[in-house]
């Protein structure tokens, strides 16, 4: 048997019954706090750092140019006792050099990696949140 209930009643079984109730909403947790915010030491001493290794390639370029110029002088005045030496000054300055800027370099590239907290100070936090009624944004700001 079909009857028309008042109101919000609803039929169930022929009879007029009050809705069951509605389901309390969903309270949402608070969102974890983020992650402190790192940043690079210095990124001027790290780029002065790799410029520097890259500079002592360089160097090492020299020292092997000088050693294989000496040795093809040697080849070619073999046995005539040739001036060979005047190579000698390139292959030394170049390792010289190398190992001065790779040793410069490396930790300038070690000390600026190294990374820091950034300063917590003027941080702005969006946070989403949703619920069974509504949704939204909450946004934070820590001056």
């Amino acid at each position: 048997m079909d009857t028309e209930c008042k109101g919000s009643r609803i039929c169930e079984n022929g009879s007029c019954v009050d809705p069951p109730p509605a389901a309390p909403p969903i309270a949402t947790a608070p969102s974890p706090p983020s992650p402190p915010r790192l940043v690079r030491r210095s990124e001027a001493m790290r780029a002065w750092g790799i410029a520097s290794i890259v500079t002592a390639g360089v160097g090492i370029a020299f020292a092997v140019q000088g050693l294989f110029e000496e040795e093809g002088c040697k080849i070619d005045n073999l046995g005539s006792g040739g001036n060979c030496d005047k190579f000698h000054g390139y292959t030394v300055g170049g390792l010289i050099s190398a190992a001065v800027l790779t040793g410069v370099g490396l930790p300038l590239i070690v000390i600026g990696s190294r990374e820091r907290l950034a300063s917590p100070e003027n941080v702005a936090t969006v946070s989403p949140w949703v619920g069974r009624q509504g949704a939204g944004l909450s946004l934070r700001f820590d001056l």
